[in-house]
């Protein structure tokens, strides 16, 4: 089971560049690496900042795989489906073994008006188009709860369903904080998905009906108010959440997608290394 650098490199990638993340991902202990991208792509984008060739002699020489290729969409036009196809030819081109997106990625509460049917039937088509390519490429195709609209177990469920009966390739990526933005727990995500899970997430959130009016929060679709905090200072169970994962016969990666300084990135690898240590009885 390897630790995968996602927040931290993806941060590294934009602000200091592609060699800098890859040494700062090796130096913190990491074994491989996530990347993000947000459609509509920008100059910061890596598909337009490095070409295939260099991200994989880059990340070999720091002894780095991909893990995961990400992108954060609203996958409800052609435009951005045809940008999300361009993802994952790159995804393949660099090594990734799965590509995952968002379905619906805005996250104010005010864009939730529409029905969901409405939304699903809009975005099925071009979800549909992407697993078949990265199906075509050899890739698995994952989706995690996130989102007001595809979320929970029934918002997310509905449309894995609907997938996997077409796709092979299609998967779920275990978030372990997201669905808390649909005032739904990590635990009953894991209950219904675990043996679909082919790649975690870590962070954490705190929630509190109290906002702190010096920090800006994340509000659910219930109007409560979530923090980022250091993994394990949250609401998340993640001893349940791996003891879950052991039992449906886990051996994927756990990625990170957290901020911090190097302390607070080694304080949380640690933590976790502990918590898999106990639960799933497995040396990192």
């Amino acid at each position: 089971m390897r630790f995968v650098n996602y927040g931290v490199f993806y941060h590294d990638l934009k602000i200091h560049g592609l060699e800098y993340a890859a040494r700062h991902s090796r130096e913190l202990g990491f074994e491989a690496v996530e990347f993000l991208d947000i459609v509509p792509f920008g100059e910061l984008s890596p598909i337009n900042r490095y070409s295939p060739d260099e991200v994989k002699r880059v990340l070999r020489e720091y002894h780095l795989e991909v893990s995961c290729f990400s992108v954060a969409v609203n996958l409800d036009c052609e435009e951005h489906c045809e940008q999300l196809l361009r993802a994952v030819d790159y995804a393949a081109s660099i090594a990734s073994p799965r590509f995952h997106h968002t379905v619906m990625a805005e996250m104010r509460r005010e864009d939730i008006q529409k029905p969901y049917e409405e939304v699903f039937e809009t975005v099925y088509p071009y979800v549909a188009l992407i697993a078949e390519h990265c199906q075509a490429r050899g890739i698995e195709c994952l989706y995690e709860p996130q989102g007001f609209y595809f979320n929970g177990v029934e918002g997310l469920g509905r449309l894995f369903d609907r997938l996997s009966a077409r796709f092979s390739n299609v998967g779920i990526c275990g978030d372990v904080a997201n669905s808390l933005f649909v005032d739904v727990s990590a635990e009953s995500i894991y209950n219904a998905f675990a043996k679909k899970i082919k790649h975690v997430h870590v962070k954490d959130y705190r929630m509190t009906d109290h906002p702190d009016p010096e920090t800006a929060p994340y509000v659910s679709r219930g109007g409560t108010y979530l923090y980022d905090c250091p993994i394990g200072a949250g609401v998340t169970d993640f001893r349940y959440c791996f003891e879950t994962l052991k039992a449906a016969g886990y051996r994927g990666d756990v990625s990170f997608e957290i901020l911090g300084d190097d302390r607070t990135i080694l304080q949380a690898m640690d933590y976790v290394k502990k918590l898999i240590l106990s639960t799933m009885e497995k040396p990192i």
